[in-house]
């Protein structure tokens, strides 16, 4: 029948897979019932698995059409090419008795079938592609290892460059494979003491709002031979501004910046709101932002121990990748160096994935009482960013830095030192995070307040305090605001006599004796009032404000002080003060009757101001500020006998504030208060 035949078939490479080359059809050529010679001449590709055949075709197929006396002429070509050298050895995933080998694929005129892999010169074994495993080796060994490619002729290449390869010590210590991850979740702590870490894999630590992860060891981790990275997710609660540290280093600045679709970072036409802090640039211009416009002028790597800004456009995480900080002597450190012509603040910053003691009681270890000496004398201090306000801390006070957390110092003039963050410092964090943290002592917090903003200064009493400069003690302020309040030293030099300190400590043996002079910084037309706060002070004591100009003296604890000035302040001699007993200045007080509460005020949980000592009905003005002067909240309540409770406004941001409470004779109580 018409178009009834048989096809003439190959199989190249043997697998099965036929392809047509020819097809006879009964019709117009061959007619029925005839027998033809028919010759084909194939000129393709062949293998020693190359196979011909012949299959119907059609209806009818080979009921219709005969085969008889097939015979296969010719010969094969000979495949005579060797491949390509294998190039590019690399060795990965190296342990005590194994590590892995991969190298760039060979060419070859056919196809390139596998390679010998040999060690010391010796065949290993073979590998289709282009990695091969070794094992049960020893440890602490060099090897050497060649590799071969081979085709299916049997041609082999020459052997490659030999590539050298060390297995390590035997090891006990954290080992992360290649492809393998460890995550240390938000307050988890991985402490490995004295031993080692190999991470050919990815080691991840996390943080939120109230913890952090933490990995400590005081032996050497090893990063990055076979792709290893150190991930931290430093979460930042808010979208103030932050001076942070790289708890890693090796990562690109540019890398950091361009990876903003992660981080978060706010932005400003081509600025990006990341920056480092450049103390040779005139002020006000010493922060420099991230500038998409001018990309090479940020074409560094995160350096450890150093003190960055960023700012994000939501609550959230930002990522540091790299490699554990390099240590000299022990110690984690940064290059600082001082000249008269030169801003002598500098930004510095935790560079370990761990908290470690930023200030503490000067017979304690810590950041501030390490580096003491290389710091000016008057502001041996650190100062940290509370997200508002700057806040110098000192020995008075006990701060961990958490991971990622930065600070300003002041270095003192002329001077090049190395700043040290001891490797042995490093400690699991307890409580709860944040940048700013404070702990009562004997205190007391003078404050200053206009209608929309305050500012306050800081007196500590303790055994160690002298009416002089007392370095670590007394720390000068890092900047003055527009409206701020200052003390300064009643036993100074010539060299610190006119520093502004942020915090002055004294003697708690001879309160009545110690004098001290009050600086006032205001803009002219002020209407301002002062309060104190006063934490574990003796009992018998009163506060009083000292003003030599009116030749008046005012009882801080029992009520604030008014003043209104004409004129910008900023020069002192006006004000003093004075901690003495009671009525030294002034006549017998009216006495309470008996049983009389005193007036007072308390917040209770759920952000309830409770009052106390009411007696009637009477009008209290409410304030509350935050710590960076300026307030929040303003109203007038009335308050009774039998309704002495206020709530707070619920959209408050958790923190602490400054409240501020107006009697209705005009007297003002300020008292410190955390919201939750």
């Amino acid at each position: 029948n018409t178009g009834d035949g048989i096809g003439l078939y190959v199989d190249v490479n043997g697998t099965g897979s036929f392809s047509l080359l020819q097809r006879y059809d009964v019709g117009s050529t061959y007619g029925n019932n005839a027998w033809y010679a028919i010759a084909y001449e194939y000129n393709g590709s062949v293998s020693s698995s190359t196979r011909f055949g012949f299959f119907p075709i059609g209806a009818g197929g080979s009921d219709n059409a005969y085969l008889d006396d097939i015979s296969i002429f010719g010969c094969l070509a000979t495949d005579s090419t060797a491949p390509s050298t294998p190039t590019n050895l690399a060795s990965s995933n190296i342990m005590e008795s194994s590590f892995t080998v991969s190298w760039t694929a060979s060419t070859d005129n056919v196809a390139v079938t596998g390679y010998n892999v040999f060690i010391g010169g010796s065949l290993d074994g073979t590998s289709t592609g282009t990695s091969y495993s070794f094992s049960g080796l020893s440890a602490s060994t060099t090897y050497s290892v060649e590799v071969q490619a081979y085709d299916a002729a049997g041609n082999t290449s020459a052997k490659s460059t030999a590539l050298s390869v060390a297995t390590i010590a035997s090891f006990d210590g954290l080992m992360i494979a290649s492809g393998r991850t460890v995550t240390i979740q938000s307050g988890r702590n991985l402490d490995l003491g004295t031993t080692d870490a190999i991470i050919n894999g990815d080691l991840i630590m996390n943080s939120d709002a109230s913890s952090s992860a933490t990995f400590i060891t005081s032996g050497t981790v090893t990063t990055g031979p076979s792709g290893g990275e150190m991930t931290y997710n430093r979460y930042i609660p808010d979208t103030d501004w932050h001076i942070v540290s790289s708890p890693v280093e090796g990562q690109s600045f540019s890398e950091f910046a361009a990876n903003n679709s992660n981080n978060s970072l706010a932005t400003n036409g081509s600025l990006i709101a990341i920056g480092r802090y450049e103390n040779s640039n005139a002020a006000g211009s010493r922060w420099e932002y991230y500038d998409t416009g001018n990309t090479g002028a940020f074409d560094f790597k995160f350096e450890s121990g150093k003190g960055y800004i960023i700012k994000r456009t939501s609550a959230g995480t930002i990522t540091f990748v790299g490699d554990i900080a390099e240590t000299t002597s022990g110690n984690a450190q940064i290059s600082l160096s001082s000249s008269t012509s030169n801003h002598l603040w500098y930004a510095v910053g935790n560079p370990w994935p761990a908290y470690i003691p930023g200030t503490a009681a000067s017979t304690e270890n810590s950041i501030l009482k390490l580096n003491q000496n290389s710091l000016d004398t008057n502001y041996v201090a650190i100062v940290v960013w509370d997200g508002s306000q700057w806040v110098e801390k000192n020995f008075n006070d006990t701060l961990d830095f958490i991971p990622g957390q930065a600070f300003m110092v002041r270095l003192a003039t002329n001077s090049a030192t190395n700043f040290l963050f001891p490797k042995s410092y490093q400690k699991k964090g307890s409580g709860s995070d944040t940048f700013f943290k404070d702990e009562e002592r004997t205190q007391i917090n003078l404050f200053i307040s206009n209608d929309q903003r305050l500012a306050s200064t800081r007196l500590f009493y303790n055994e160690i305090g002298t009416p002089a400069m007392d370095p670590g003690y007394d720390s000068g302020t890092f900047s003055i605001k527009r409206l701020d309040i200052k003390t300064r030293l009643s036993e100074s030099t010539e060299e610190n006599a006119n520093v502004d300190l942020a915090t002055q400590t004294l003697s708690n043996l001879n309160f009545e004796e110690q004098i001290v002079p009050i600086t006032l910084h205001t803009e002219e037309d002020q209407i301002v009032s002062i309060s104190a706060e006063h934490i574990n002070l003796p009992e018998h004591l009163e506060i009083y404000l000292e003003d030599r100009q009116e030749a008046q003296f005012y009882n801080l604890k029992k009520s604030s002080a008014k003043f209104v000035f004409e004129n910008a302040q900023s020069e002192p001699g006006r004000f003093y003060l004075h901690t003495k007993q009671a009525n030294f200045w002034e006549e017998e007080p009216e006495e309470e009757p008996v049983g009389a509460v005193p007036f007072d005020f308390h917040k209770l949980q759920g952000n309830v101001l409770y009052f106390e000592g009411i007696t009637s009905n009477q009008q209290y003005r409410i304030s509350l500020y935050n710590l960076a002067g300026y307030k929040v909240v303003e109203t007038a309540a009335e308050i009774n006998p039998s309704n002495y409770e206020v709530q707070l406004p619920s959209y408050l941001s958790k923190g602490v504030y400054v409240l501020r409470i107006q009697k209705p004779d005009g007297k003002v109580m300020t008292k410190k208060i955390i919201v939750d």
